[in-house]
Order: C-alpha cells, then structure tokens, then sequence
C-alpha cells in the first residue's frame, strides 16, 4: 500500500535528502504535498530546486508551497518575508492535503521547527485525528 506523505521541511541539505529519501521508496510512500518553512531566498531557491526533482521521478503534479516564513517566536529578532509569489498559507495548504486524503493513512513528515504544522493544527485541530501518524526530526 502506498501512503500519502507530507513533507514540511528546512530549505537546506537535510531537506532535500528528506525528500529524496521519500522518493526512493514509492511502493511505501507518495508525496502529496512539498513544504518549505524558513527565509525567503532560501525557500524560494529549495522549491525550485524540489520541482524540478519532483518532475524527474514523475511527480510533476506534486504541490510544493512555502511553509511559514519562520519560528513563532524569532530568536534572532529579525523577521522572515515569504518567496514573491507566494500566499503565505502553508498551514492552509498542509490542512487541505491533510483533508484530500483517506482517513487515517496520510503522515505529516517533518524536518525542522513544527512551525507549519502547530498553525495548520491550531487553525483546524480536527486534521490532527485523520493522521496516520506525524514523524519529526
């Protein structure tokens, strides 16, 4: 059985192996959904960057958003635009694939601050009981 899989992740090399490894086992796992949370050029630039991997094993159709700018609370007091061109509703997108599929077989996997997934949970708390389960490292 394949199971849906969303990846909210860092826009850097742990990232990109994140979603690579998923990539690598699509008998287990299909990607639905390709967040990335942190400082826009660097987000901007980890999109494209998952587009164009994502189009190279077939999964053109895969959705790949920025996720939220940054942490809740900013450590470093400087705050974290989005991408141009980008809505600003990671959470939003993550609760709408959450929602698209079957209960209880998608997992939410996440690398990096839980920053997406805790508003997407706060903005609609009732995705968090179709989860198949949600991995963070």
């Amino acid at each position: 059985m394949t199971r849906p899989i969303i990846l909210d992740l860092t826009p850097d090399a742990q990232g990109m192996v994140a979603l690579l490894a998923a990539l690598q086992v699509p008998d287990h796992v299909r990607p639905v959904l390709v967040l990335f949370s942190g400082r826009a050029t660097e987000v901007d630039v980890a999109m494209s960057h998952a587009r164009d991997l994502l189009r190279q094993y077939g999964l053109g159709d895969v959705a790949v958003q920025a996720g939220c700018p940054g942490a809740l609370v900013q450590t470093d007091g400087v705050g974290h635009a989005l991408p141009p061109g980008n809505d600003g509703l990671g959470a939003a997108h993550l609760v709408q694939a959450i929602r698209a599929c079957p209960p209880r077989s998608a997992t939410v996997c996440c690398a990096g601050p839980l920053t997406t997934l805790a508003l997407a949970l706060v903005q609609a708390p009732d995705v968090g009981g179709p989860l198949a389960g949600i991995i963070f490292s």
